[in-house]
This record gives structure tokens, C-alpha cells and sequence, in this order.
């Protein structure tokens, strides 16, 4: 059905129309309501640089092979309620001067919204986008709305990666309840001039262990997806800050040193995967206070054996070594000069008690950085 070029004066009703070869609308003029609600495109739909000056209703629409609305103008609400593309769907440059709604709409394969003009609200609440959804360079004038989409499947084969690169949001951003299965978002340029609303919890972001891609996505740029996974929480991280929202900010920040301790040399990584182990990033109480208890047990044999015969006595001085040497700072050792010559003891035990305070002060720090985090996010 070749209608390109084509000015409808009148109402376009294809209301539950199949279009058994390729609909060709490109360049087409729409002067009414198009209304193509619970059609069928068994074969590639042209809709490129067409204009819709009314509302354009595409409820539940089935395109079976690529959809291609590329630089296509929709001047009032576009309507693409629970409809369903198989294939490709191209929207680059498209212009959507009123409200674009795509709630519960599934993009089988690629989405490509880039370089595309959201003027007013942009709704893509429950869409799912399986493979890439592209918006690079897309302009959000209005409040965008991804509230429970899902980028990815999870159990599946393929992967999604949701792109924002240099992307624009002047108003509210809403990823709420938003899954993002395979990838983190790519955020690199990303402009968020207002409020971002994301859900902090694991269940919605890729889990820690499992493959990512070595690259980010096909046609994007090409960096190493740890790379990006970092940069994203960065991304995150500070526009949570700005927003005065200390458990989000963290959990993203956990996340940036997370994938920061997989980028680089082994003594590169080294340091933040330390920082995870002994602290949990900051967040954690128990991890530094355990290690406080373990240094100050287990230096206990060495010290009863440097000390002399095992006794109560000799017991409670090794205790008493032990515990001045974790908290030097406070000045115990100079309390416990007399009972333990510090000048006439092995060697080795007094490298274990240096050792014991300098590990105590990085233990200390971690407790105090838990307890502040704790506090903070209360």
C-alpha cells in the first residue's frame, strides 16, 4: 500500500485494519485523526517524516516487521498504548510537540528514539524494551516517565542496553520501579536538570556477578561496559546527592567502587576491593568492629609466649598488650610500660604491635565511616 506523500483531509480510520504487504506512509500529511488502534503491519511500515496535526492512535498495534516513524512529526498526543513491535522501531528525530504515550507498548527488538523531541510528558510507564532502547541525544522538555519499564528480560538470551548518552531531561526523570536486567544505563553527557527518581534496591539493577558484553552496545560508543557500569552510578550518585537523598546516593556509590574494583591492573583494584571487603564501602559497622575483635585476639598466643609461663597473670598481660597496642592513640601503653618492657621484647612482638596500631587505625576509620553512613541514612 504505497500512500507516501499522501494529505488525508478527512478522519484516516484503519481501525483494526492488516496491511498483508509493506504500508508506505512516509512524507504523508494527516489534517485528522489517524487512527490505526489494533492494526496489523505483517510487513515493514513506512511512517517516516509523515506529520499527524491531530491525534495519532496506535492502541495495540501489531508490527510484525520493522516500524519506522523516523523524523515523523506528531503535533498532538500520540497514542501507543500496548502496541507491540517485533522488529525494529525507529522514532529517531521524530518530534513530538504534545503528550507521547507509550505505556505497556514491548519493543522486541531495537528501539530507536534518538535525537527524537519529547515537547510535553513522555510516558513509557510498564514499556519493555528487550534489546537496545536508544535516546542519545533525545530532548525531554516535559516530565519522562519510565515508572516499572523494564530494559531487559531476565532469563533471556539477549541483552538490553539502555543508552541516554548527551540526553536532555529538563523536568522530572521517573525510573521508579524500573528494571534494568543486563546494563546499567549509559549516561555519559546525560543533562538532568531537575529531579531524578530511581528505586535503590538490587532487584532492579544487574546483579553484581553475572556477564555483562565487553562493549556497551552495537553502533554506540565503544567502552568497556565495566566502564560505563561505573560512570552510570557516578552519574547517579551525584544527582542524588544534589537532591539531598544519602541512601540512594550510597547505594550507587557502593555500586560505582564496586565495578571500579574491576577496572585496571590487580594493584589498581586492589584498593577499592579492600575498601569492600573490610567496610562494605563505608556502610558497614560489623565488618570494621569484627576485625577489631579479631586483632585484638589473635596476636593473644604470640604475646603469652613472649611474655613467660602461661598464668592468669600473664594471661591478662597479654590482653593488656593487646589492647593498648589497637588504641596506642588513647595513650594505654604508657599505662602498661611497667607491667610490659617494651625495651627488652622481642622483636617480633613489637612489629606485631606496631602492626596492631596501624591496622587499628584504618579499622577505627572504617567504624567511625559505618557509623556516620548509619546515621546519615536514617
Amino acid at each position: 500500500l504505497a500512500l507516501n506523500g499522501c494529505i488525508f483531509t478527512q478522519d484516516a480510520d484503519f481501525t483494526f485494519a492488516t496491511f498483508p504487504q509493506g504500508a508506505d506512509f512516509s512524507s504523508a500529511t494527516f489534517t485528522q485523526t489517524a487512527n490505526f488502534s489494533s492494526a496489523t503491519f505483517t510487513q515493514t511500515a513506512f511512517f517516516s517524516a509523515a506529520t499527524f496535526t491531530q491525534g495519532a492512535n496506535f492502541i495495540s498495534a501489531t508490527f510484525t516487521q520493522d516500524a519506522n516513524f523516523a523524523s515523523a512529526t506528531f503535533t498532538q498526543d500520540a497514542f501507543f498504548y500496548s502496541t507491540t513491535f517485533t522488529q525494529i522501531a525507529f522514532f529517531y528525530s521524530a518530534t513530538f510537540t504534545q503528550d507521547a504515550f507509550f505505556p505497556s507498548s514491548t519493543f522486541t527488538q531495537d528501539a530507536d528514539f534518538s535525537s527524537a523531541t519529547f515537547t510535553r510528558h513522555a510516558f513509557f510507564l510498564s514499556a519493555t524494551f528487550t534489546r537496545n532502547a536508544d535516546f542519545s541525544s533525545a530532548t525531554f522538555d516535559g516530565p519522562a516517565k519510565f515508572v516499572a519499564a523494564r530494559f531487559g528480560v531476565r532469563d533471556a538470551t539477549e541483552t538490553c542496553v539502555p543508552i541516554f548518552t548527551e540526553a536532555a531531561f529538563a523536568r522530572l526523570v521517573s525510573f521508579r520501579d524500573a528494571d534494568f536486567v543486563t546494563h546499567y544505563p549509559v549516561l555519559e553527557g546525560t543533562e538532568f536538570r531537575e529531579t531524578v527518581v530511581v528505586t535503590a534496591k538490587s532487584i532492579h539493577w544487574p546483579k553484581a556477578g553475572q556477564p555483562l558484553l565487553d562493549q556497551a552496545a552495537e553502533g554506540a560508543k565503544q567502552v568497556p561496559t565495566k566502564e560505563v557500569a561505573k560512570e552510570s552510578c557516578a552519574t547517579l550518585r551525584h544527582a542524588l546527592g544534589k537532591q539531598g537523598m544519602p541512601e540512594e546516593e550510597h547505594f550507587f556509590f557502593t555500586r560505582e567502587m564496586h565495578h571500579a574494583g574491576q577496572i585496571g591492573s590487580w594493584f589498581e583494584r586492589l584498593p577499592y576491593r579492600l575498601f569492600g571487603w573490610v567496610s562494605g564501602y563505608g556502610g558497614s559497622i560489623e565488618r570494621p568492629a569484627l576485625g577489631l575483635i579479631w586483632l585484638f585476639l589473635a596476636p593473644l598466643g604470640v604475646y603469652l609466649a613472649a611474655l613467660g609461663p602461661t598464668s592468669l597473670a600473664t594471661f591478662g598481660k597479654a590482653m593488656a598488650l593487646s589492647f593498648a597496642s589497637i588504641f596506642k592513640f588513647l595513650g594505654f601503653q604508657r599505662t602498661y610500660s611497667e607491667i610490659v618492657d617494651f625495651q627488652n621484647v622481642d622483636i617480633i612482638v613489637q612489629m606485631l604491635t606496631a602492626t596492631q596500631t596501624v591496622l587499628s587505625f584504618i579499622l577505627l576509620f572504617f567504624l567511625g565511616l559505618g557509623l556516620r553512613t548509619r546515621f546519615r541514612l536514617r
